[in-house]
């Protein structure tokens, strides 16, 4: 769903862009499990409405990588995008949250070629930190949290988080906010969520047992890597089989959708979340059908 973004995000990239070619060509390098989200069919929905435009200034070509072996293996991921450089790109774009995007940034900077990553939040964000040729099309949500936690004038917090995401920086970037806006002493743990979704339950059970024995309220941040195991999470709590009056759950993402909201109403547990895009409008429609056309396809 986040790909819709990479519209407006492309055209206001190239508008700036003197002397570009009528056909744009842009190079994408995904992974098996960016397959299996669907980024290729949304990446292919993109390129099309496009390149569909009646009035568009511009038209793209895209051509897409696939990286088999991708996690852990730097070195090959350089050789294979400079192989790629033969065909000549004008953007680069990618999704893997591994640390293969060293990879992808360095070549970005050496080479002066834009780089739109579409799952990183915008490193920019951190101190200490210019990358002038990378953009992010994930907007942070940590000062939406930052904001929420003063608001509340919560003094603790718990973050739950995927192995594979980026736990650890969202946490650094939400205190970050924090300090603009408080001078109030918050402190958090950091906790990392179960691999199989089937264990989300005893998860849950094991966390509530340990707020017990500290007699700590329960202010929980949810950053799950993907929509399935947010949604199998949000599932887990409302089944939970103790007590929740007390808690109160932040999804940190932007696809806190209507469903969850009629799932939650009856009930007496707190949730916040947050929507970015607006599922009322004929684009979403339309990238919602071509999404569901292509599981039987791909």
């Amino acid at each position: 769903m986040k790909l819709i973004l990479l519209i407006p995000l492309i055209t206001t990239i190239l508008e700036k862009v003197r002397g570009y070619p009528s056909r744009v060509p842009i190079q994408t390098f995904t992974t098996p499990s960016d397959r299996e989200q669907g980024i290729i069919t949304a990446l292919n929905f993109t390129v099309n409405r496009i390149n569909s435009a009646t009035h568009a200034p511009f038209l793209i070509s895209h051509r897409n990588k696939a990286l088999r072996q991708a996690v852990g293996d730097t070195w090959g991921v350089m050789r294979k995008i400079c192989g790629e450089l033969e065909s000549g790109f004008m953007i680069m774009m990618t999704g893997d949250s591994s640390r293969t995007h060293e990879a992808f940034r360095t070549i970005a900077n050496s080479l002066e070629i834009p780089l739109i990553n579409w799952d990183l939040f915008p490193a920019s964000l951190l101190e200490n930190f210019v990358s002038n040729f990378e953009v992010s099309i994930k907007p942070s949500t940590a000062e939406l949290i930052a904001d929420l936690i003063v608001l509340k004038n919560w003094k603790n917090f718990i973050y739950l988080h995927d192995e594979q995401s980026t736990g650890a920086v969202n946490l650094e970037l939400i205190y970050k906010h924090l300090r603009k806006k408080t001078n109030e002493s918050i402190t958090s743990e950091l906790i990392e969520l179960p691999k199989d979704v089937q264990h989300f339950g005893g998860f849950l059970k094991e966390i509530n047992i340990n707020r017990l024995l500290k007699n700590t309220l329960n202010r929980i941040i949810i950053d799950a890597e993907t929509s399935y195991r947010q949604q199998q999470l949000l599932n887990a709590i409302r089944s939970a089989q103790f007590n929740q009056a007390n808690y109160h759950y932040v999804v940190s993402n932007y696809d806190f959708q209507p469903y969850d909201v009629e799932m939650f109403q009856s009930g007496n547990i707190n949730i916040t979340g947050f929507q970015i895009i607006s599922r009322e409008v004929r684009s979403f429609t339309l990238f919602k059908r071509t999404m569901e056309q292509s599981q039987y396809y791909e």
